[in-house]
């Protein structure tokens, strides 16, 4: 047989397997009794509602079927929608209700959220519920967090409030408090009745790390009396040890580790390192000066061999120059991975 014929008898071949109609699905066999939902509509539109306001919604269904219809599970796509106590079985011509309420976000706009529910119907065993409506925000404030950032050894800084008015009247701030002694608000009006400033610093003595406190915002609008505002800053260490643990695989070494311990020294002055001390066999420690004074390393080396588990409470120890944080610790510990 030639080339040519060869080719022919291929491409015949694949027509006729082409044209040969595919074999149709078999339709889904349904029990001679089963469950059926049928809800009133599963879109629910709640109008218009207030930033951080809860506003409430349900869901009404009916069995249409012929056998008891089970609602398994009632699942919101997030934290804010969250589910009460829906009707989980419902016989036949009865109906139930899937109650739902959701928490605003802070911020205007229209707002969509999706439910999924789980049903024995054989048919619709998943359905898709949609929350949706428009957010409005009767007294806006930008940003909706006062940060100061990181604060440094006697730094004082600033962060700005904008309130704006979106009623059709005036407003009054009425006052501006906080609840903590490191964050002092300062009231500004720049618009009459329309905009205002809100100035934050910090006074005092900071604590090292994280600090947080709120700002109270009371106000002259009946649907939004009170606003509370997160005011923050971090305030820097004055010595600063990173990490403050080594965290080895639990197994014994089978080749040199190196890990590295950064120390930076954010207080006025130099700060001076001693006394480098570890309390296992196989480590040992140098220290390195980045820059004089202020910043430094510690190459902490595990040697092969080393196991964690054999070596308890290991840790690196070391002195410093600074009257306020004279000694510093970075334990080690072996996790199983």
């Amino acid at each position: 047989m030639s080339f040519i014929n060869i080719n022919r008898l291929v491409l015949a071949l694949s027509t006729l397997l082409f044209c040969v109609p595919a074999l149709a699905q078999p339709a889904q066999t349904l029990p001679a009794k089963h469950p059926k939902i049928a809800f009133n509509s599963t879109t629910f539109d709640f109008g218009k509602g207030i930033a951080g306001h809860v506003v409430e919604a349900a869901f009404t269904f009916t069995n249409t079927g012929d056998a008891r219809l089970d609602v398994m599970d009632v699942h919101p796509s997030c934290g804010c929608t969250v589910a009460g106590d829906w009707t989980r079985a419902v016989e036949p011509g009865k109906t139930g209700r899937i109650p739902l309420k959701l928490t605003l976000p802070y911020h205007g706009g229209q707002v969509v959220k999706n439910i999924q529910v789980r049903t024995n119907d054989p048919a619709q065993a998943n359905i898709a519920l949609t929350l949706q409506g428009d957010v409005w925000v009767p007294v806006e404030v930008e940003p909706l967090a006062a940060s100061l950032g990181v604060l440094r050894q006697g730094e004082v800084k600033t962060a700005t409030l904008k309130v704006t008015n979106r009623q059709n009247h005036p407003l009054q701030i009425l006052s501006v408090k906080s609840d903590s002694p490191i964050f002092v608000p300062t009231l500004h009006e720049t618009k009459p009745g329309q905009e205002f400033e809100i100035s934050i610093v910090n006074a005092g003595e900071v604590e090292e790390g994280m600090n947080q406190g709120n700002i109270i915002i009371a106000t002259s609008s009946h649907a939004e009396a009170t606003i509370t505002i997160t005011a923050n800053c971090y305030r820097e260490p004055r010595v600063e040890v990173m990490p403050l643990q080594i965290a080895l695989p639990d197994t014994i070494m089978t080749q040199d580790q190196h890990w590295m311990i950064h120390i930076a020294y954010h207080a006025d002055g130099d700060l001076k390192i001693s006394g480098l001390h570890v309390n296992a066999s196989k480590v040992k420690l140098s220290l390195m000066v980045l820059r004089p004074g202020k910043e430094y390393q510690i190459d902490v080396l595990f040697k092969k061999g080393f196991d964690p588990a054999a070596n308890g409470q290991a840790a690196v120890t070391f002195k410093t120059s600074d009257p306020k944080s004279p000694t510093k610790k970075v334990t080690i510990i072996g996790r199983k991975y």
